[in-house]
């Protein structure tokens, strides 16, 4: 009887010091959360001349990016503009192509 309690005892020692070991090596558990929030994406569907399946316009609104994607049917490729930076565009007269 003596030697079980010693063992239980043992036992639940061990459990603890491994619970304290865990806790001191697993430090805190902080969340790191992004510097800003996430953007907001708008996307406008559009028909254009030239292009059969139309073109999806995407402004991203919190860094002010313009882009377009649309799709060849005859290369089966899905095509993807060049950005735009919609910042620039509105900077006041002159400023595109700069």
């Amino acid at each position: 009887m003596r030697h079980s309690k010693l063992l239980w005892g043992l036992a639940f020692l061990n459990a603890v010091l491994v619970m304290v070991l865990m806790w001191k090596v697993g430090g805190e558990n902080t969340a790191l959360a992004q510097v800003r929030g996430r953007s907001d994406i708008i996307i406008i569907p559009t028909d254009m001349p030239g292009v059969t399946n139309g073109v999806m316009f995407m402004l991203d609104t919190q860094n002010g990016i313009l882009g377009a994607v649309y799709c060849d049917p005859s290369q089966k490729a899905l095509n993807v503009t060049q950005p735009i930076d919609v910042g620039r565009l509105f900077a006041g007269p002159g400023a595109v192509g700069r």
